[in-house]
């Protein structure tokens, strides 16, 4: 998540609504191989990935899939 420099422009949440500036990525890692490495791991995340309306809406259809099953 990239955020803002002004730790008051972090994001905010209520019952009403969750609000974030700047951009936040997301990645998979159903399927990835346990890392032995317990100190630092990297994870790549493509920059593609936007964490948008739109990744939301699709992650929530696939867990009503998977729940359905």
């Amino acid at each position: 998540m990239l955020l803002p420099a002004d730790e008051s422009d972090w994001p905010a949440q209520s019952g009403d609504e969750l609000c974030m500036r700047k951009c936040a990525y997301w990645t998979a890692l159903e399927g990835q191989d346990r890392s032995e490495n317990r100190s630092t791991i990297i994870v790549p995340i493509p920059l593609a990935n936007v964490f948008d309306v739109t990744a939301a809406r699709q992650w929530m259809i696939e867990a009503e899939r998977r729940h359905l099953k």
